[in-house]
């Protein structure tokens, strides 16, 4: 709730992500901010080439999302700044957050879930390299839930303890993430909203 409230105030969305690190994942914060005048996205926190590359293909799959008139510049921080961002993985937290500052939503479930997956320019949510060893992370992360493409759940199932939740677009996961439609995990049990348990 306290994440949630934050985010309204800064006008920022922050998405928890992964990246690959060897034969583990490393924890990644992808945070979304309107930039200076200027229609482009642009990304920082050193992004090697395929992420920089995802900069057309969010853009492009959160266009039917949003309204033309707010495609500005939009900066992408990616922290923690010194490690390296690698791979596609990036592209569906990138989007989710794009999407949910677009449209004014707010994440009840950004610090909460970990989102992770490669996109395709329509939206659609297509995969998702080493989604086992990132499912661990998630575990030991003590995370909620994992979300991930359709393609990617029966791998990250694989690991016990942890909810994965598939989603097959950008637009699936921005209403999970938003708390905006009832979702039920492929393994484990929807979570808990972050207001159910300020009520609790």
């Amino acid at each position: 709730m306290q994440e949630n409230q934050t985010q309204q105030r800064s006008n920022a969305r922050r998405v928890r992500s992964l990246v690959p690190d060897g034969v583990q994942a490393t924890l990644v914060t992808v945070e979304m901010i309107l930039g200076d005048d200027g229609k482009k996205m642009e990304i920082v926190g050193l992004p090697d080439a395929a992420v920089r590359e995802s900069a057309k293909r969010v853009r492009q799959a959160v266009l039917p999302l949003c309204s033309p008139r707010f495609f500005k510049n939009v900066l992408c921080n990616l922290s923690p700044a010194f490690l390296r961002k690698a791979g596609t993985g990036l592209d569906l937290p990138m989007a989710v957050a794009f999407a949910a500052l677009a449209n004014g939503v707010s994440l009840a479930y950004g610090a909460d879930l970990i989102v992770a997956g490669e996109i395709a320019l329509d939206g659609a949510a297509t995969g998702l390299r080493g989604a086992l060893p990132q499912a661990l992370a998630c575990r030991q992360l003590g995370a909620a839930g994992f979300v991930v493409p359709h393609a990617a759940v029966a791998e990250a199932s694989l690991v016990e303890g942890i909810d994965v939740y598939g989603v097959g677009s950008v637009a699936e996961a921005l209403s999970l993430m938003g708390g905006l439609v009832p979702h039920q995990p492929a393994v484990g049990k929807s979570p808990t909203r972050p207001d159910d348990q300020d009520s609790g």
